[in-house]
């Protein structure tokens, strides 16, 4: 299955951009993590940094486990931090 990954800000030269992912069926938002250069800068152990926003389908979620299905877009941001 296709899923596109779109990061923005700082996370965009981590994470190299735009990617379109090719997983395998029933897999996880953790794969789809975990396959990406950089992963670390997003993840501590197996949960999402708190300094960082990952939606899917245009909804933010912070499980991990979170199903994906084909044409699923999945998009990374950094967190704003300031004032």
């Amino acid at each position: 299955m296709r899923i596109r990954l779109r990061s923005f800000g700082t996370l965009r030269r981590d994470l190299g951009g735009d990617l379109i992912l090719e997983m395998g069926e029933g897999s996880l938002l953790r794969d789809a993590l975990l396959s990406l250069r950089g992963h670390e800068r997003l993840l501590d152990g197996l949960r999402i940094k708190d300094d960082v926003y990952v939606l899917v389908n245009g909804r933010s979620v912070s499980d991990i486990n979170t199903a994906l299905r084909d044409g699923d877009e999945i998009a990374i941001v950094p967190a704003i931090i300031g004032g």
